[in-house]
């Protein structure tokens, strides 16, 4: 399993990630963790986990030296199965070179897709309209996103995996320092 991410900042779906990662059965299943750009906090809690995290793979989006060592790396990985995370660029470039070697399965979590800046917007519905379909299946934190993405991309509903994201609330109620909460 090929776990993909841009950056492994804090969030649900990047927390879904690390668990994931550090609750499988490494016994049957081998697990390969890459960040496109920097490991971020997430990353780098793997990284301390004694977890091999690549990463710093592409300095931009359009970096096709970063591109090529990202398809590399994938073609050395000889994986059954692509988890995306929801990035538009690691999404757009698993995807890409995914299908180029014939990954048998790819799946991407749909989380938030919501930006303020229409010119972000419009890319990504065009990323997503031509990449949704092709996907073996999408993970959905919601019901409400489930719902959307049938709606706005006219999907499946038997494409759509839901998990609801995992973060802990329970984890929050008790907290006394707002400072440190908000870290």
């Amino acid at each position: 399993i090929f776990f993909l991410n841009s950056i492994l900042n804090v969030g649900g779906a990047e927390k879904m990630v690390y668990e994931l990662v550090r609750h499988i059965n490494c016994d049957k299943f081998q697990i390969k963790v890459c960040c496109l750009y920097g490991p971020g906090p997430i990353g780098e809690m793997l990284i301390a986990e004694g977890i091999d995290v690549d990463h710093s793979l592409m300095k931009n989006k359009y970096d096709l030296i970063g591109i090529y060592k990202f398809l590399s790396l994938l073609k050395k990985s000889r994986i059954d199965l692509l988890y995306i995370d929801q990035g538009l660029v690691g999404l757009f470039w698993g995807f890409i070179c995914g299908k180029m070697l014939k990954v048998p399965s790819i799946v991407s979590v749909v989380q938030n897709m919501v930006n303020s800046c229409w010119w972000v917007r419009f890319k990504s519905r065009l990323v997503n309209k031509f990449i949704m379909h092709r996907l073996d299946k999408i993970i959905v934190v919601s019901k409400t996103k489930m719902d959307s993405l049938i709606k706005e991309y006219s999907l499946m509903p038997e494409k759509l995996i839901l998990i609801h994201n995992s973060v802990d609330m329970n984890r929050f109620v008790d907290f006394k320092d707002k400072n440190g909460l908000r870290q």
